[in-house]
């Protein structure tokens, strides 16, 4: 009966985290397997990680923009942690995190990009 229990609780769980989860995170990685989708995902961050690094090595590196930057990294690396905290353990877990990572490194870039255009 427990065992019942618990597995009604985590079928509920993960259908929780469907329905809030941004489509965009399942649709921008397809694939027949959840493995594939968490490397999908993780080249997804590593390509997203990679644009950034090459904008951020053009700017003047002020001090103020090392510390924002090194702040930012702080938040991005705790948030997607805290997202990612929901499917702590299951297959999902990699998927999520480095959809978050993707995400909020492509809008860093975008937001840099925006600054330099004032």
């Amino acid at each position: 009966m427990l065992h019942e229990k618990s597995s009604l609780l985590s079928a509920f769980g993960i259908l929780v985290l469907l329905t809030f989860m941004p489509i965009k995170v399942l649709a921008a990685c397809p694939g027949d397997t959840q493995a594939e989708m968490n490397q999908c995902s993780a080249n997804d961050y590593k390509s997203a990680d990679k644009d950034l690094g090459a904008y951020y090595s053009k700017l003047e590196k002020t001090k103020e923009l090392v510390a924002a930057e090194r702040a930012w990294i702080a938040y991005r690396d705790a948030e997607c942690a805290y997202q990612a905290k929901a499917v702590e353990g299951g297959s999902m877990a990699p998927m999520i995190y480095s959809s978050c990572l993707a995400d909020l490194t492509k809008q860093r870039l975008k937001q840099l990009i925006s600054d330099q255009k004032i």
